[in-house]
């Protein structure tokens, strides 16, 4: 068993695998369809099906996943179009592989055909980071009717992009993580026509390039008609922590064959932070934090200037969504100086309503919580949602923390929600004799305020009934939920 490294990465499993072939949309794996006009998103004959027939209202439509991911990704899907590719369905089509984190931020790459901007590309990349667009045609070829196999990998800052296998072109992008997955397409005027497929999508939890460059040739193999003697059993569900009790996923020999083998990914992150800027009052200048502050093995976080602190000083913390927490973990603590939090209401800087300072003014790891919402502003060129905490009395100390970050308002994750630097306990039971033993035959343990990982199980060996334990080491004060999914894999002798 595992955990989720964002910056080592464990090659363990398939994350997810959606070959559309059931014709019902997974509620379990995606959140509800998005159809704007008369674009419609459907599941039938083994695609996704992204269409918009003409004569009929334009707009773009999409299927987003229910969860986020991290740094270290991989997504692959089989992309055609059947109609959208000549003049004669119009003036504009696309359809898109995205990586969704917000509006000002995200990749989308696939076919795009515009004719007013004489834009007509099988493979056009555009992405939008911070606010600003940038784009170019991949591979030089109009759009067709052929199949691809679209790749996008994350490794860390470093964005990748794969057509067939084939390495195409590479981008920074060091604040994309916590995004979600989109499948999308449509038309931006009547006369215009799409019909677009989705197929054999992948989301892997590691990347290996010679997985990708085998790519349609693995296809080939697994969807040819042969008799296979292995069956995949899918799993997906999810469960509430709201104590400090075990709560239990169960696999039953009954239910499988003599020996079988679990691979499972539960999803427990979602904490996150964009933006983290130190201003300096005596020279008003600032410094771009926003790596270190989202990093957790860095010790870089300055609270105050390196130099020493100074009255109006002032740390400011940045996050895309509306918040009402902020966890940080302190390496070198705050001893003299005094902080005030702080939030834009729209008019001024004012305190934080509600403010629960678990760290004790920068001296201790802890969260910071409020009651009410913020207010966007343009702190050193960025617009978006800040918190401050500003130097009213100047101390001695320089304090440092190893990062920080935000539970958006809608989480529902351990990341998140737990007591800050509680722990997950995650261990395995084997029954023996008819019972389960008292101690597990493996454990592993997630801290609260380690943000970005996620639970492994990959290839758990199973002879008997074997069950998988989740007990947080505190009851949060939130309920928590615990997404899963994975498969169960039974071998049959022939």
């Amino acid at each position: 068993m595992t955990a989720y490294d964002p910056y080592l990465g464990h090659p363990s499993m398939i994350e997810v695998f959606e070959g559309f072939d059931d014709s019902i949309i997974s509620t379990a794996r995606w959140s509800p369809k998005i159809e704007v006009g008369g674009t419609i998103v459907d599941e039938t004959s083994g695609f996704l099906v992204v269409e918009n027939v003409g004569g009929v209202a334009a707009g773009i439509s999409y299927l987003q996943t229910l969860h986020q991911f991290p740094r270290y990704i991989r997504v692959s899907v089989d992309t055609d179009i059947d109609l959208g590719n000549l003049v004669a369905d119009g003036d504009h089509m696309e359809a898109s592989l995205c990586l969704y984190k917000d509006a000002n931020n995200w990749i989308r790459l696939g076919p795009y055909r515009d004719e007013a901007t004489s834009i007509n590309s099988a493979l056009y990349l555009r992405v939008c980071e911070a606010g600003v667009l940038s784009s170019a045609d991949l591979i030089g070829v109009v759009v067709d009717k052929v199949e691809r196999i679209l790749s996008i990998v994350l490794l860390g800052t470093e964005v990748l992009f794969y057509v067939d296998g084939m390495y195409i072109t590479g981008i920074e992008f060091p604040t994309l993580h916590g995004y979600y997955i989109r499948l999308e397409g449509g038309t931006t005027a009547i006369a215009d026509k799409l019909l677009a497929g989705f197929d054999d999508l992948e989301i892997h939890n590691y990347f290996d390039p010679l997985l990708i460059s085998m790519g349609r040739d693995l296809q080939d193999v697994t969807n040819s008609p042969v008799i296979s003697d292995t069956v995949f059993n899918p799993i997906s569900d999810s469960f509430v922590i709201n104590d400090a009790l075990d709560h239990e996923i169960e696999f039953l020999q009954v239910a499988y064959e003599d020996v079988f083998f679990v691979s499972l990914a539960l999803n427990i992150s979602g904490a996150d932070i964009d933006y983290c800027r130190l201003f300096d009052f005596s020279s008003g200048g600032f410094t771009n934090q926003d790596i270190a502050a989202y990093e957790i093995r860095g010790d870089d976080v300055w609270l105050v200037p390196p130099g020493g602190s100074g009255i109006g000083d002032c740390i400011y913390f940045g996050y895309a969504g509306n918040s009402h927490r902020l966890d940080i973990r302190i390496c070198a603590p705050n001893a003299g100086n005094t902080f005030v939090w702080e939030y834009w209401n729209g008019a001024a800087w004012a305190a934080l309503v509600g403010l629960t300072d678990g760290t004790v003014g920068l001296s201790v790891n802890g969260a910071v919580t409020w009651t009410n919402d913020l207010g966007s502003t343009i702190i050193d060129g960025v617009t978006t949602y800040w918190v401050r905490a500003r130097v009213s009395v100047a101390g001695a100390s320089v304090p440092i923390a190893y990062n920080a970050h935000f539970a958006p308002h809608d989480a529902v994750d351990f990341d998140s929600l737990g007591v800050h630097g509680s722990h997950l306990h995650v261990e395995i039971y084997r029954k023996i004799g008819g019972s389960y033993r008292n101690r597990p035959s493996s454990y592993e343990i997630y801290k609260q305020s380690e943000i970005d990982q996620d639970i492994e199980i990959s290839g758990l060996r199973c002879y008997t009934d074997t069950k998988i334990v989740l007990r947080a080491s505190v009851a949060p004060t939130v309920a928590v939920t615990v997404n899963y999914n994975g498969v169960v894999v039974t071998e049959y002798e022939a």
